[in-house]
């Protein structure tokens, strides 16, 4: 992801753009996106100047790798395995759990054991659909 894909305007809404949508950042997600664009990081030498990495890596040119991306997060206290078990339980209270495992890759038992420890059941989906 580039930089260019972050815009802030000046009522201090800040955006970014995945596709040709932009979606506004929430705080706190848009404020540490401006410290984050404020002091990128590797940029003191001659051959990182021009880069525009959102998140560059130690390498010129290059953006960061997810070993390394990881291992920051895991520094700043962040539990990935958490988190990512918390989004995916989050998805199959809204979502039936096949679609999300074939949407994520995941397997059918995978995302129905998430689905059981949520507490989701199938008539929550149908009770969600109904006007």
């Amino acid at each position: 992801m580039t930089i260019d894909l972050v815009e802030t305007y000046e009522n201090g809404v800040s955006t970014v753009r995945v596709t040709d949508t932009a979606v506004i950042l929430p705080p706190p997600f848009d404020s540490v996106i401006q410290q984050h664009l404020a002091a990128l990081p590797n940029q003191t030498t001659s051959t990182h100047t021009t880069q525009r990495w959102l998140f560059p890596g130690a390498r010129p040119g290059r953006h960061i790798n997810q070993s390394a991306l990881m291992i920051k997060l895991r520094r700043a206290g962040l539990d990935l395995q958490g988190a990512k078990n918390a989004t995916i339980r989050a998805l199959v209270i809204d979502l039936p759990a096949p679609i999300v495992a074939d949407t994520l890759g995941y397997s059918y038992p995978t995302t129905d054991r998430h689905r059981r420890d949520a507490g989701a059941t199938f008539i929550d989906y149908i009770n969600k659909r109904l006007p």
